[in-house]
Formats: structure tokens, C-alpha cells, sequence
């Protein structure tokens, strides 16, 4: 599958946030921010159940500016490309289990020339065994099940949607820590700002109709498929017969997604976000906003339990924490 973006809107994808934001040039699909709010997205009408998604584009400019190519699943698993505006020469990895955000040992920064002038194609391939992220048909990271936060509990492995867009992270609105994040407060009156996608192709590496989750797991074996199979052996030549070995290359450095800041036994002090969209109703909440949504019925809603745990983390206060605090405090109103 794939679809050029020169020619215009393709049917694979819709646009889901800020629909007024994106618009078609002859250098591909632009999604622009010009004001508070702008978070043009589009977003693919189907899941791939593993495979490998390959993005040519470039990031737009600004300082608070996010441009993001990310994959996400109903049960918050997550594989991101993400680029800031105020810095024009890296692209960060990252990915997502199950919504969880109780570590930051996943982020890492790439370096990449000039992401921001230049057109390059990136490519993250996904299989039950590891996920790398490639510049140009070059490796740069790989992060195999075991390495994975938790030992693999966390390691994305459900359908997942293709999901293109910007944002400003740097927006006053945000909390400290996404802004500090998106490098500093977006200044508008720069702007506007740009993110131009000329092109992308996908491989799903499992085939069927649909993809469904036979249980509550969250594992890959327990994910479905309508009339097809799930390749869970895939990678590179799916259907070759030939089990997939993961390409070898030294992890590099993992930072806590602050440029600049590797990886520390205090990697939980300061406090990153994932992607953050201004939503003008809870259901626009998607993966990286300031709340994590689920979904029912292919309508989002918002979980308590996680509402809770979200809200203590914008206090950078722990979940147990803040819920001890709120019993004393019931307590001595009793």
C-alpha cells in the first residue's frame, strides 16, 4: 500500500484533528500550525497487525513545534518518530505498552541532517521480535522484545493505525513539563509553521479483513484475524518461509526525552510527555495527549483509573501519592 500526497487527499487516510490545517501541495500533504489549538492529523482507516511503515517528509520549524509520524493501537501500544522544531538536527524514537508511562527509559535521539530542509524517509519496521527505526534505508536504532521496558511487558504488539500530524508542544497552555519537552513556549507571531509528507508506503505484515482481541491480554497472541493469519515470524520478506532475525546494531544511548539529557539513575525526576493536542472535547484525546484514552465500540473514552494516574503525573506527584493525600485529606473533612 502506499499513497503519494503531491496528488492530493488519498482514501487511506482521513483527517481527524484540525481538518482545516491540512492542505495539498506539489511537495505533499501540509499540515499547518498557525495558532493556538492547530493540530492537523490524519489518520489511516485501517490497523497493520506487524509490518513497516516507511514516511518521506520533512518536520516543520518553529521552537515548541512537534511533528510526529506515530503508530497506535485501541490498547495504547505505540511506536513514534518526533521531531522538534527548534532542533534541525535529530529525530527522536520512542515507543509505548499498554498506555504506561511509569518509565521514561524509552526515548532516544537521532541524528539527522537538516530534517527540517531536507526530505528523508523514515522507516519503522515492527515484528513480534523487535522494532528498528531507519534514516534512509540505514539502521540507527533497534529495540529487540527483551530489551523492551519491562522485560517485554511493555513491548507493542496489538493493531496498530497510522496516525500523521503537528502540534505545539510549546503552547502556554501545556503543562511545564510538555513544554519543556517541546523545547520552549511556541512564539505564533513566527509561524506559520509546516510539516510537508510527500509520500508513505506500508507493508502489514499480517493479512485478513480486520484484525479483532480474542481476550484482555493485550498480547500479540491473543489478536485475531478475519480471515487471514497474523505473521508473527514476519519481517523483511513475509510469507519467505524464513524465521526473522533482528538487524544487529548497538543501542544507542536512551535519554528520557529531553535533547541532551541521556539516560540516569534519575531518568524519573524530570518528567516528559508524549505528544499533547489541545482537544475541544474529550474525545479528541488521542495517544501522547495529556490524557491516554481507551477504546469501546470504536468510540474513545476516558479511564478513570487512568484519568487519576495522568492528573498525578501533570503534579509530578506518584499515583500512591497523591491517592494517600487525598484520604487524609477526606478523612479530616469527615
Amino acid at each position: 500500500m502506499s499513497a503519494d500526497f503531491t496528488t492530493g487527499p488519498n482514501s487511506m487516510f482521513s483527517a481527524i484533528l484540525s481538518a482545516d490545517k491540512i492542505t495539498y501541495t506539489n511537495i505533499g500533504a501540509q499540515f499547518t500550525v498557525s495558532a493556538s489549538g492547530d493540530s492537523p492529523t490524519l489518520a489511516s482507516n485501517f490497523y497493520i497487525m506487524f509490518g513497516r511503515v516507511s514516511v518521506t517528509m520533512r518536520s516543520a520549524t518553529g521552537v515548541g513545534i512537534v511533528s510526529s509520524v506515530v503508530l497506535q493501537s485501541d490498547d495504547l501500544d505505540e511506536i513514534d518518530w518526533e521531531w522538534l522544531g527548534g532542533d534541525n538536527n535529530a529525530v527522536q524514537s520512542n515507543y509505548f505498552g499498554k498506555g504506561n508511562t511509569n518509565t521514561y527509559d524509552r526515548a532516544a535521539f537521532i541524528d539527522v541532517s537538516d530534517p527540517q530542509g531536507t526530505e528523508h524517509t523514515y522507516t519503522i519496521e515492527w515484528t513480534s521480535k523487535a522494532i528498528t527505526w531507519s534514516i534512509d534505508g540505514a539502521v540507527r536504532r533497534v529495540l529487540t522484545v527483551e530489551a523492551s521496558s519491562g522485560g517485554g511487558s511493555y513491548y507493542p504488539q496489538t493493531p496498530m493505525q497510522i496516525k500523521l500530524g503537528a502540534w505545539s508542544g510549546g503552547d502556554p497552555s501545556n503543562p511545564e513539563g510538555t513544554i519543556k519537552w517541546a523545547g520552549g513556549y511556541t512564539d505564533y507571531s513566527q509561524g506559520p509553521f509546516n510539516m510537508y509528507v510527500r509520500s508513505l508506503s506500508i507493508q502489514d505484515y499480517s493479512t485478513g479483513d480486520s484484525y479483532y482481541y480474542s481476550d484482555t491480554s493485550g498480547s500479540y497472541q491473543s489478536i485475531r484475524s478475519n480471515g487471514g493469519t497474523i505473521g508473527i515470524d514476519a519481517g523483511s520478506n513475509p510469507g519467505s518461509g524464513t524465521e526473522y532475525t533482528a538487524p544487529t546494531l548497538t543501542n544507542i544511548p536512551i535519554n528520557n526525552g529531553i535533547p541532551g539529557s541521556p539516560s540516569t539513575e534519575t531518568l524519573t525526576v524530570t518528567r516528559t510527555r508524549t505528544p499533547y493536542v489541545a482537544p475541544t472535547s474529550a474525545e479528541e484525546y488521542w495517544a501522547g495527549t495529556g490524557f491516554r484514552v481507551s477504546s469501546a465500540n470504536g468510540r474513545p473514552r476516558l479511564g478513570n483509573t487512568d484519568l487519576f494516574v495522568r492528573f498525578s503525573e501533570l503534579l509530578l506527584v506518584p499515583p500512591y501519592a497523591l491517592a494517600l493525600g487525598w484520604g487524609v485529606l477526606g478523612a479530616l473533612l469527615l
